[in-house]
Order: structure tokens, then C-alpha cells, then sequence
């Protein structure tokens, strides 16, 4: 029997200022190194380094040195690039929004943004400037350190960009930045080189431009006046004067020469939208953003018919039946999902949570099993499995899940929070206070390992301390069940 039970079965801010969108910036450049959403398993991947996605060279479409060109005024460089950017769209599992730009950057739908933008992403979309909807395949790169991110789009006329060499402009060169500055399609700026920035080691880490960059423009293209890229706008400085930033053309080619196996999100081989199709599933986004759930309810039944084949379609149903508490039609909405795409790693597993959620474990474990075959970089379908056993009392089989899944993604809280769970049941509080303690040290506001370490201490009479960890619980979770329990540990502690 395998671990499942089933044989056979694998199954900145800072005090320099705030970022917007950042991955890179403050003094020696403060780069955001959160952990990857990837999703799967069943096996430990050997780690890659900088690239979230195997790393061996598998260089296709690396664009050739550019040649050099006239410049163009400003009309004729944004008429020229405006079809070679988009709207990057992407959304995770329970469809709240990050909103980006991105370019083309090869003939087979190779698009550049930033890792930001993209992190934690279920499904994609990306919008052009004549407002259809492509949806992205998935990832085939990822580097959290220089903030960028390869997508794969499915496309026939796509327009790359040309990259620049390795070396910036000089300061003091004209340069144009198009983005969609909250989510205005494809607004054109222009500056100046006014600064080229390199990190303690003496690298690039980032060209300063006076172009105005705001929340929406990351992962736009910034460029000289023949249309050449010479960085991937990322950041501003808030409390700064025009202080804006984009990483260098070079960190592009990097990335293009590290793409490893893509990771699917839940919109590949989804249909491009038309124009009226991207208004309609627009107003659905905004719907399901506001909580209006009857306007959400209503446009969605309107487009069925046409929008049938969808996998995307089905995942908001769902995810829309989840909120209504219309637990049945949920699972139905997965299943359908999965019915189009059973590939569709997002679907198994959200229809793993719905399964957990009406109390049916089982079912649960099977539909997280099936997550895990689809995508076995990351151990998050491990976890919710870890605890669909706790909810059948089996602690083994919770611990070799939660156990496992800590191996595969050594860097998250949850497994740990899992093992300490049960580690206190099993009234082993040295263990349970080790992993509670280093699920905090991986995730400070982490209110689960705060709630366990509280446990630990007061079975080993350590009632100050353990008072202290359920207040911070508390506090890091005060509407939440977590911090209801700390709460009542305050009043009532465990004998």
C-alpha cells in the first residue's frame, strides 16, 4: 500500500518606502523571496536555484543580438510595440486578482512579466490591446530573485519584441515604458535613463528610469526609441520623486535560457475570447471580486451555453457555489471542469477542498491524490490530504502526509503546522513544539503554529508562554477559528 492508502498510488515595505510591485529594491536592493505557489507531487524534485521550473537549457527561442535600427518618434514606436504587450490577468484559487503587463518575447507565444505578478497563480489570461483575451498555458520559467516570469500563451500572431544586449543605455538616454497602469490598456511614458544600479556584488540588478511605472505597469517592457528592450518595468518608490525601476534585458535572457517543464495553470487549452466574450467574463470577475454573488450567479447562467466547453467557466461556477454554500453544485462544477481538462490540477484540487469541506474525507483524499499526479513540484495537495485524515482520525497516514509534503516544500509553514497537530495529539510536545516553532520561524503571522506551540507549552507547564503564543494566535487570526480557539484557551487552558 502506498502512502495514500491505495496501492500503487503516489499520489517592502521599508523605511525607504513602499513598492509597488516590487522584487527588488531598497538599500543593496531588498528582493521578495516568498515561497512559490507550484502545485503537486508525488516525488521530491531536486532543487534548481534560481528558476522555480527544472532548470536544464532548453533554448528555443533565445532572440538573436538586435540589429541596430532608426528611432522612432513617439507615435510611431507605440503604434509599432502596442500589439506585442498585454494585460496580464492572473488569479488564484479563490479568483482574487493581481493585475500586470507583459510582452512577447518569441514567435511561439513566449510572453515576459514579473514573478510577482504571477505568484500563487491558478488560472491567467492575458488581454490585448484590441481587448481579446488569450488564456496562458502555463509557466516554463520562473526567478523570484530578479522578479520575472516566462509564460507560455497559445498564439498565432504574436509580435516579439527584440531584447537588448547586456549592457543598459547610458544615463541620460531617452526611453519609453508601455504598461497598464490599473489595468488602462497599453499607456505609453516617457524618461530618461536616470540611473543604472548594481547589487553588493557588483551585478546588475536594476535600471532606473525618470518613465513613470504605476501598480499595473510591472512586467511592461521599457525600451529606447528604436524599439529595442532594455528592461522589464517592476517597481516604484512611493515616497520617492519619479523614482522607478525595471530589471535589466539581460536577466530576460537568463530566464529564456533556464526553461525547464511547464507548469499548467487551470486555463490551459482554453479558447481565446473575443472582444464581447472579455467584456462578459469581465463583468463575472468584478462580480465575484465585489461578492456580488447574485449579479455573478445571473451573468454566469447567461453564458452556459456558449461558454460550456470552458474549464475556466466551470472553475468560477464553482468557486461561486462554494461561497453560496451550494455544496453539491460545486462538486458538480469541478467535475465538469475536470470532465474538459482532467489535467486540470486546480480543479482536482479544489474539488478535494469542497469534498473536505462537506465532511467527506475520503472523497476528499482520492480528489487530492489525482491533484498530485497531475503536478508533483509542490506539496500543498499533501497537506490538505494530511489534514482530510486527521478529520478520519488516521494521525499515521496524517503525519506521512504532512511529513512528505515538508520534504517537497521544505520552505512552507503548513506541513509543519500539520506535524506539530499531530505531534500534540500524540502528546510528543518536544517534536510539536519544533516543528510549531519553525513553521513561525518560515511564516512569522503563521496564527496554526502560534495555537500549537501554546499547546506544547502548557503540557509541559509552561502556562506564561504559552499564554503569550495564544495571543498572538489570536491575534493573527481574530475573526478566524483559529484565534475562536486561542481565545478559548486564554479563558478555558487544556488539561
Amino acid at each position: 500500500m502506498g502512502l495514500w492508502g491505495v496501492k500503487g498510488a503516489a499520489v517592502g515595505a521599508g523605511a525607504v518606502g513602499v513598492l509597488i510591485g516590487a522584487g527588488f529594491l531598497a538599500a543593496g536592493y531588498l528582493r521578495i523571496s516568498r515561497p512559490q505557489s507550484a502545485m503537486g507531487f508525488p516525488a521530491p524534485v531536486p532543487g534548481s536555484g534560481a528558476t522555480a521550473a527544472a532548470t536544464q537549457p532548453a533554448v528555443t527561442d533565445r532572440p538573436a543580438s538586435p540589429t541596430r535600427s532608426a528611432a522612432m518618434t513617439a507615435e510611431e514606436l507605440f503604434t509599432k510595440v502596442s500589439p506585442s504587450v498585454v494585460r496580464v490577468v492572473a488569479r488564484d484559487g479563490r479568483f482574487q486578482t493581481h493585475l500586470g503587463s507583459g510582452f512577447f518575447v518569441s514567435e511561439d507565444g513566449l510572453l515576459v512579466t514579473n514573478y510577482h505578478v504571477i505568484r500563487g497563480t491558478e488560472l491567467a489570461d492575458v488581454v490585448r490591446a484590441d481587448n481579446t483575451t488569450l488564456y496562458v498555458e502555463g509557466i516554463v520559467a520562473e526567478d523570484r530573485e530578479a522578479d520575472l516570469a516566462l509564460l507560455k500563451v497559445n498564439v498565432s500572431d504574436a509580435r516579439p519584441l527584440r531584447l537588448g544586449q547586456n549592457s543598459p543605455p547610458a544615463v541620460g538616454a531617452k526611453v519609453f515604458a508601455i504598461g497598464n497602469p490599473d489595468g488602462l490598456t497599453n499607456t505609453l511614458s516617457e524618461g530618461l535613463i536616470s540611473g543604472v544600479r548594481n547589487d553588493k556584488t557588483g551585478h546588475l540588478a536594476a535600471v532606473q528610469t525618470s518613465a513613470a511605472i504605476s501598480h499595473g505597469s510591472s512586467g511592461g517592457p521599457l525600451m529606447t526609441p528604436d524599439g529595442v528592450v532594455v528592461g522589464v518595468t517592476a517597481a516604484t518608490m512611493v515616497d520617492g520623486q519619479n523614482l522607478n525601476f525595471a530589471v535589466p534585458a539581460a536577466d530576460v535572457r537568463k530566464l529564456m535560457s533556464h526553461q525547464g517543464e511547464m507548469r499548467k495553470l487551470a486555463s490551459a487549452g482554453v479558447k481565446a475570447l473575443d472582444a464581447l466574450q472579455t467584456q462578459e467574463f469581465s463583468a463575472v470577475w468584478n462580480a465575484l471580486g465585489k461578492k456580488q454573488w447574485s449579479v455573478a450567479s445571473r451573468l454566469l447562467a447567461s453564458m452556459r451555453d456558449e461558454q460550456s466547453g470552458n474549464v475556466v467557466y466551470w472553475m468560477a461556477t464553482g468557486y461561486l457555489h462554494n461561497q453560496l454554500k451550494n455544496t453539491d453544485l460545486a462538486i458538480d462544477a469541478y467535475k465538469k471542469a475536470i470532465e474538459i481538462n482532467p489535467r486540470s490540477e486546480p480543479a482536482w484540487f479544489y474539488l478535494g477542498e469542497t469534498y473536505a469541506t462537506a465532511k467527506k474525507f475520503g472523497d476528499a483524499i482520492m480528489a487530492y491524490r489525482e491533484a498530485g499526479k497531475v503536478e508533483p513540484r509542490d506539496g500543498r495537495a499533501y497537506v490538505s490530504a494530511g489534514f482530510a485524515y486527521l478529520g478520519l482520525d488516521n494521525h499515521d497516514k496524517a503525519l506521512d502526509c504532512f511529513a512528505f509534503a515538508n520534504r517537497i516544500s521544505p520552505k512552507t509553514a503548513d506541513p509543519l503546522c500539520g506535524m506539530a497537530i499531530v505531534y500534540n495529539h500524540r502528546k510528543q510536545y518536544d517534536q510539536a513544539e519544533t516543528s510549531a516553532k519553525e513553521a513561525i520561524s518560515l511564516k512569522p503571522d503563521c496564527a496554526a503554529a502560534y495555537l500549537e506551540v501554546g499547546v506544547a507549552y502548557a503540557h509541559t507547564q509552561r502556562m506564561d508562554q504559552a499564554r503569550a503564543a495564544w495571543a498572538n494566535a489570536r491575534r493573527f487570526d481574530p475573526f478566524g477559528p483559529i484565534g475562536r480557539v486561542a481565545g478559548y484557551f486564554l479563558m478555558h487552558p487544556p488539561k
